[in-house]
């Protein structure tokens, strides 16, 4: 197909500029090179391209040898033409001229760029080792891998950042884009099964996450040389926490905070601080549950006033009613209501909360940012983590169904690994 454009290298052999204009596969031909190499591309080279109606268009380097002049100038190139709206698969390159540092530079601009047909001429040589001229062989390379190890190293950086959805889309595009199957290749594919039961985790869908994780396999030299040594150890103690996770209720409170952590490291303040007010509900629940039967969505009031005529603790009679529905009359008690029923039922942690004012404080601050549509920054999101760690705290020593009581000893498995 005629109009391709071509970004070639040339040294001191001009046998390969007029190779390509004879070709009649090149509208343009854009090549990097010396001046002195410049001097040997002759008038007769020169009518050729003019009698065929090839632009010929050269751009300089002052130093051959320098492999990062020579990388900066193809990619400049490079970038100018996709600028002007060519497309990348209109654009080949031909790295057989020129030193090795203009080869190997070139190389790795297309790479970087997209650049999919890298051409190189081999073919029968002579005892200087240059090809014979009439004994000329066109090698297209096309190497999937050499593109694929760009891509690892963005879904990598997608996967360490916890971005596991935009990993899971870059390996589509990756597929589409290079023309395989990701089940073709062993460490693409594990990116993409990895991707995938984290993206689960994060999501909270506990079950399918511990099924997904549990699967993964890395015992595969294609799939280890590209993991830091102690990945199967940390893999190891993630299948574990997460298989435990979706069988506690406890264990899914911790998760909560963990899930808020990783949002603040990612600089989602308002995912965040939102994360935390779901935990601090999270905690009242399961110790309202645990601890008395009840049901914070739909308080048996009967029951409460049992309990409370049980401790001989009067509360007024309309206790509920501010929480009580207008059209069903189920009592769904709100966060601080929560709270304040368990400090009346005598309760640790509800007592703890109500004489917590920095606590509540950092959860007054959130109602109001959210409910003016206001910005939460980061000193406010950050307090928040602090106050609603030692609460959680508390609650571990509490409430722990584990040997281990302490939040940082138990939440330390819960860190996802990195690639």
């Amino acid at each position: 197909m005629p109009g391709k454009i071509l970004i070639m290298t040339l040294g001191n052999t001009p046998e390969i500029l007029s190779r390509n204009i004879k070709s009649g596969y090149y509208k343009n031909i854009i090549i990097i090179l010396s001046a002195e190499s410049k001097k040997n591309i002759n008038n007769e080279i020169k009518q050729e391209a003019k009698k065929r109606r090839v632009k010929l268009k050269y751009e300089l380097i002052k130093d051959p040898d320098d492999l990062e002049i020579t990388f900066k100038k193809a990619d400049e190139i490079i970038k100018s033409l996709t600028k002007k709206g060519i497309n990348i698969e209109d654009i080949e390159i031909n790295y057989t001229g020129g030193t090795k540092s203009m080869s190997a530079a070139i190389c790795v601009a297309g790479v970087i760029n997209g650049i999919r047909k890298q051409i190189y001429i081999s073919g029968v040589r002579g005892e200087d080792s240059r090809v014979i001229t009439g004994f000329e062989r066109e090698v297209p390379t096309f190497s999937p891998l050499i593109m694929l190890s760009k891509s690892f190293n963005i879904i990598k950086l997608l996967f360490n950042d916890g971005d596991f959805y935009s990993a899971k889309k870059y390996i589509e595009y990756t597929e589409k884009d290079l023309g395989i199957k990701r089940n073709s290749d062993k460490f693409l594919n594990f990116l993409y099964e990895i991707s995938d039961a984290y993206l689960s985790w994060d999501m909270m869908d506990y079950e399918t996450a511990a099924d997904k994780i549990t699967k993964i396999r890395i015992n595969l030299d294609d799939i280890e040389r590209h993991l830091k040594v102690n990945f199967e150890e940390q893999l190891g103690r993630n299948k574990k926490i997460i298989n435990l996770i979706k069988k506690s209720k406890f264990l899914r409170i911790l998760d909560k905070y963990a899930s808020a952590e990783r949002y603040f490291e990612k600089g989602f303040y308002l995912l965040t601080v939102e994360m935390l007010y779901s935990l601090a509900e999270f905690i009242a629940d399961y110790v309202l549950e645990k601890e008395y039967n009840l049901n914070k969505q739909n308080i048996d009031e009967k029951k409460v006033k049992e309990i409370l005529t049980d401790k001989k603790i009067d509360i007024s009679e309309d206790y509920f009613d501010t929480s009580r529905s207008k059209t069903d009359g189920i009592i769904h008690l709100p966060l601080y209501h929560s709270y304040d029923l368990l400090s009346k039922l005598g309760n640790e942690l509800g007592k703890k909360f109500m004489e917590d004012k920095e606590y509540q404080n950092a959860i007054k601050s959130r109602n109001d940012l959210i409910h003016s549509n206001k910005t939460v920054d980061k000193e406010k999101a950050e307090k928040f983590l602090n106050v609603s760690k030692k609460f959680l705290e508390v609650f571990c020593k509490k409430y722990s169904d584990t040997k281990v009581k302490e939040l940082d000893e138990i939440i330390k498995d819960y860190r996802f690994i990195k690639l």
